[in-house]
């Protein structure tokens, strides 16, 4: 057999290389059952009676070049028709659903989620979970064996983890599992990320779950000031700078006499502290907290926080945030970043002052009391922020 190298995805796989016309049209008329059978009889094949290649019938000669069904697959699955490729992705998912939880099947569940995330078959999420518990990981394997299983489940789980709804429920399943906190919680951050990527509207929810976890990790593996920042980081890229500035203020912030595993103190140190940080936090006249990238201080898109009406926690995570002279303040003058406050202030006054339509027909004016933003914030973010011309231009009074 000669050497395995890793396939070009990127290129056009028309049918060159040693693919046949019989391949291409492998599972032309077939009905889902059949790839089912296919796909499960293959694997026993290859797995416990060593038929190699010879067991994917009408793709012998892709398997011969690759030296697992998962490599083999990722090629084929690439030269599939559109309604073929959700059919072999469905079959990937229904085979290991009736895969019974036995010892002698896990290699063959193993096999299933390589193949899972060389085509990626994000149809897996809705049965995984129910293979967590007493499923595969309830099975009498050592140690390392489930933690082999557990983590190859989670990472699949995690390279799948696009906003889905199963894709958040399975991590759910995989979190509350015994093999997770048998391992030293070591893939609490992994969790993190993929939960925020699942779910990036309620990362300040996972963050909460998995706060403890977290702490527990970083003591155990010695965690360093690194990796916390690239996780940091990660987690901003996952739900992005509206998202997080929404939050920045709820963040538990450490002070004297609380515990350290109760804080989040490591994100926010990733997000605003050292000489490189991913975040700017700029004040002025306790108006408003302005949050941007570093590269972005010459206009760009930034966020920010009225501080008007900040929770408790808020007050005390600002006043933190203060003491460790983490906030900057500065002017802005640049007519980018006026032209957007600008902007903003005008869709705010917009909203404040239209009317809304009742279920009789008759129309009731806006008023400024009902958004919660009073024409006194306003003024006040644009006097912050150098903006007079703004406040003139929408005619906030």
């Amino acid at each position: 057999m000669e050497d395995w190298e890793e396939p070009d995805l990127g290129e056009s796989l028309d049918g060159t290389e040693g693919a046949t016309q019989q391949t291409v049209e492998l599972f032309h008329g077939m009905e889902l059952a059949d790839i089912e059978a296919w796909l499960r009889i293959g694997l026993e094949q290859f797995l416990f009676e060593g038929v190699g290649a010879w067991s994917f019938p009408g793709a012998e000669a892709e398997f011969a070049r690759w030296e697992t069904p998962a490599e083999a697959l990722q090629v084929f699955y690439k030269r599939l028709q559109a309604e073929r490729k959700a059919k072999f992705r469905l079959a990937v998912a229904n085979v290991m659903a009736s895969l019974d939880s036995f010892p002698e099947n896990i290699p063959i569940f193993e096999h299933l989620l390589e193949i899972a995330v060389a085509v990626g078959a994000y149809e897996i999420l809705r049965v995984l979970p129910g293979k967590i518990g007493n499923g595969f990981f309830g099975q009498d394997l050592d140690d390392t064996g489930k933690r082999k299983l557990f983590a190859a489940a989670l990472l699949v789980t995690a390279r799948l983890s696009t906003p889905r709804v199963e894709a958040k429920a399975c991590l759910e399943a995989l979190i509350d599992s015994r093999p997770f906190r048998e391992t030293g919680f070591a893939y609490a951050g992994i969790a993190l990320i993929s939960l925020c990527r699942a779910d990036p509207d309620g990362w300040m929810l996972h963050l909460n779950r998995l706060r403890g976890p977290l702490h527990l990790m970083f003591r155990k593996y010695r965690t360093n000031e690194a990796a916390k920042r690239r996780l940091g980081r990660d987690v901003l890229d996952a739900v992005g700078l509206q998202r997080i500035a929404d939050s920045l203020l709820d963040l538990v912030c450490f002070e004297p006499g609380f515990p350290v595993e109760d804080t989040d103190d490591w994100l926010l140190h990733a997000l605003v502290v050292g000489d490189d940080p991913p975040l700017i936090l700029v004040e002025d006249n306790d108006e408003a907290l302005r949050i941007r990238r570093p590269n972005q201080e010459s206009g760009g898109f930034f966020s920010f926080i009225l501080l008007e009406n900040i929770s408790y926690r808020g007050v005390h995570t600002l006043s933190m945030l203060r003491m460790r002279s983490l906030i900057h303040c500065e002017e802005v003058c640049d007519s980018t970043v006026q032209a957007q406050f600008t902007t903003m202030i005008c869709n705010a006054e917009v909203v404040l002052s239209s009317g809304r339509e009742t279920s009789d027909g008759t129309t009731v004016p806006g008023t400024r009391e009902k958004s919660g933003v009073g024409g006194s914030t306003m003024r006040g973010i644009a006097q912050a922020f150098g903006l007079p011309g703004a406040m003139e231009s929408c005619h906030v009074k």
